[in-house]
């Protein structure tokens, strides 16, 4: 997948194992193999290669659940392939904050330091 998205739900109450596995069943029978299902000790997990599919996949997540009488957090993350984690896609990664010099900034600098030990040597004329 170019991208990856992910929808994590936590059932209210917690949910025993059978539960989260019988809905594990229940929402691969409704998704299709376009988006992958698996559950986790506390959580289950739906994932899906666009924000559209993850968001498509939350909402049917929901109505199944609210069919059995169950409710559940949802919530939509993205992985962010350079911070090797998971993380909502609302708000911006930690490396948008700081952004790092890119190519030609980094070559630009170089040149120009180059410059000025050059003029301060005397090389330049």
């Amino acid at each position: 997948m170019a991208e990856e998205w992910r929808v994590s739900l936590v059932i209210d109450g917690g949910g025993s194992t059978v539960k989260r596995s019988r809905y594990r069943h229940l929402l691969r029978a409704r998704l299709g193999d376009d988006v992958a299902v698996s559950a986790g000790r506390l959580h289950l997990f739906m994932y899906a290669g666009s924000a559209k599919a993850a968001d498509e996949a939350g909402q049917v997540a929901r109505a199944v659940l609210e069919e059995h009488g169950q409710f559940a957090k949802v919530r939509v993350e993205c992985w962010d392939v350079s911070a090797g984690e998971w993380r909502d896609p609302d708000e911006p990664a930690e490396h948008e904050d700081s952004p790092e010099p890119g190519r030609l900034e980094t070559t630009a600098i170089a040149f120009i330091k180059g410059a000025g030990q050059a003029l301060a040597r005397g090389d330049l004329a």
